[in-house]
């Protein structure tokens, strides 16, 4: 053979960077790339090629089996289900094993699986950008990143869309931004869209009930985020009824802000375990004899139990009215503007 020393010297220094310094070692290398090479013309015979191999050819190979470490038979299966194959078929090759390999997808069940649904996740892909305003001319990215991610998660098609959509109200129009609530329904087990508008007709009816609150104590405005929090607050936590509500919206009717106020007069209702309106009156009576001289004592016995002391607070009692700032997590409603949603 007519080969020039310096190839020898070169071939030599990098089987000897690779370990391959006695015989035997020379031996087994051989045989390898022997095997690489009979791997790779098995290879090309599926692509219906009948020729030796080029250098091209070969780097890709040794791309896909040695870089990206794909097992050869996976590397066989996806080549015969490619849908054409020509001469730049190991190029369509490498680039289809390289989007498994991003895709973490590493067995012949997970990579079948994708296929299948391939036109499902894209066409699902297509839908949600659309709902978000958004236009992607190349979608593989939007399907690799996101929708498999939330397909994987549990989430039906009809309930991304409808996420969207309401991402879309709500001014969110990146992905990445739909991302995050995503991972906030999945967090409250809403993965459908049957469970998704049973949570947000929940959360609009709980909305009538704080504006009804509102109502009576003279508040004209939209409900807030700290109503719902103080209301899920004196329902689910302090069990106040109906009944012990009402009594508290009459002593805090009128006052500069009715809401905390309310929830003042609240709070020592539960840590004192009173559930009525006559156990309130009575703890009231009790609170306001020990707070006023001996010669006001007889006075406020003769007095409504349930009178309005609101324009007698103090400044400094203001000052104490219920305040605190609301994580993420507290927040009850899913969107700010949930009134304006359409279903």
């Amino acid at each position: 053979l007519d080969i020039g020393y310096k190839y020898v010297l070169t071939v030599a220094r990098n089987w000897l960077s690779k370990g391959v310094t006695t015989q035997k070692d020379v031996v087994k290398h051989i045989e390898n790339i022997n095997k690489k090479v009979e791997s790779l013309d098995v290879l090309l015979k599926i692509f219906g090629i009948n020729r030796p191999h080029n250098i091209d050819e070969l780097n890709s190979f040794n791309l896909i089996t040695k870089e990206l470490d794909f097992p050869i038979d996976i590397v066989y299966h996806v080549a015969k289900n490619l849908k054409t194959k020509s001469r730049n078929a190991m190029l369509q090759l490498e680039n289809k094993m390289k989007q498994y390999y991003e895709m973490r997808l590493t067995s012949i069940a997970e990579i079948d699986q994708f296929e299948s649904q391939r036109d499902y996740l894209f066409d699902c892909a297509k839908e949600i950008v659309k709902e978000l305003g958004r236009y992607y001319e190349n979608l593989e990215p939007v399907v690799q990143n996101y929708i498999i991610k939330w397909h994987n998660l549990g989430f039906e098609q009809t309930a991304l869309k409808q996420i969207a959509l309401y991402c879309f109200k709500m001014n969110i129009s990146s992905l990445d931004g739909m991302d995050e609530w995503v991972n906030k329904f999945f967090k409250l087990g809403l993965i459908s869209l049957e469970a998704i508008n049973a949570y947000i007709a929940q959360t609009i009816e709980i909305d009538n009930q704080i504006k009804l609150v509102l109502d009576k104590l003279g508040v004209v405005r939209k409900v807030n985020s700290a109503d719902r929090h103080m209301y899920n607050l004196w329902i689910n936590t302090y069990n106040i009824s109906e009944e012990l509500m009402n009594f508290a919206i009459e002593k805090a009717m009128h006052t500069i802000q009715p809401m905390q106020y309310l929830n003042k007069v609240l709070h020592p209702y539960h840590i004192n375990n009173i559930s009525t309106p006559q156990e309130a009156q009575e703890r009231d009576l009790r609170f306001n004899l020990n707070n006023l001289g001996a010669s006001d004592k007889d006075k406020a016995k003769n007095k409504n139990k349930s009178s309005k002391n609101a324009e007698n607070l103090t400044q400094n009692a203001k000052q104490q009215m219920f305040q605190r700032e609301y994580t993420a997590d507290e927040i009850s409603a899913l969107f700010t503007n949930i009134d304006d949603i359409k279903f």
